[in-house]
């Protein structure tokens, strides 16, 4: 997990600053990074560091939890281990950026063989068939009212990692607690806005079809009740279905 922190942390954020220095000014004389664009630091990790390890323990136990692995919540141990697994050093070459206003084009290019050797690495690091075969995973469930599942603390963690790569004041625990618990409820709630203004867009065409043909629509297709904890639709048989040349305006 030590480098799911150095890539996600240090090494992108090498990269973009690679491309775009602090004092970069683009092709118009203007300073590139100001006001909506916050120019982002890099992050070197240290085990001291309270919100570093936070990450490297929830990140860890999460994935043990996946594979089956007991958890390890000695922080000794972990940052011993640590210790004995060194990161080599993130190496970024210095990049000349001509087109740089666009911030999304000159950031996707420029890595292809970087790119490549990451790619290598990891097929080498990938292990035989047979060495899977008895291997077990299982999915981990989010439920955030849970305090001891790792899962709010590597929410909480990688929040503030990234608010620190930004200069941004982070979040205490409890507060970001109840804002991740709101994310389920929003999106039911956006569901079901999106459901009502669809039925809405039913009735213009129904409107349509009986003023062009002065006929009325025939009843629903089919009375629908929806379950939120069902994946199914649950309704009566099935009526015939008129047929509508809708018109757009």
């Amino acid at each position: 997990m030590h480098a799911l922190f150095e890539e996600q942390s240090h090494n992108n954020i090498a990269r973009l600053l690679a491309h775009f220095p602090p004092d970069h000014v683009t092709h118009t004389g203007q300073r590139f990074w100001i006001e909506h664009k916050m120019c982002p630091y890099v992050l070197q990790f240290d085990s001291s560091n309270k919100t570093h390890l936070d990450f490297i323990v929830a990140a860890s136990n999460l994935i043990a939890y996946v594979y089956d692995i007991s958890k390890i919540v000695d922080r000794h141990e972990i940052i011993q281990q640590l210790n004995q697994n060194p990161m080599v050093k993130f190496q970024v070459k210095t990049i000349v950026t001509d087109d740089d206003d666009d911030l999304k084009s000159n950031t996707c290019g420029g890595f292809e063989g970087e790119t490549e050797s990451k790619i290598d690495a990891i097929l080498s690091q990938l292990p035989k068939v047979d060495e899977l075969l008895n291997l077990k995973v299982q999915p981990h469930d989010l439920k955030l009212e849970v305090d001891f599942n790792f899962q709010l603390d590597y929410i909480v963690a990688a929040t503030n990692l990234r608010a620190e790569n930004y200069g941004i004041e982070t979040v205490e625990r409890i507060k970001l607690k109840r804002i991740a618990g709101r994310i389920i409820p929003a999106i039911v709630t956006t569901t079901t806005v999106v459901a009502g203004l669809m039925s809405l867009e039913m009735y213009k065409i129904s409107e349509v079809y009986e003023r062009l043909t002065n006929k009325k629509v025939a009843d629903h297709v089919r009375s629908l009740i929806l379950e939120i904890g069902c994946d199914d639709l649950q309704g009566n048989e099935i009526e015939d279905v008129p047929y509508v040349n809708y018109i757009f305006r």
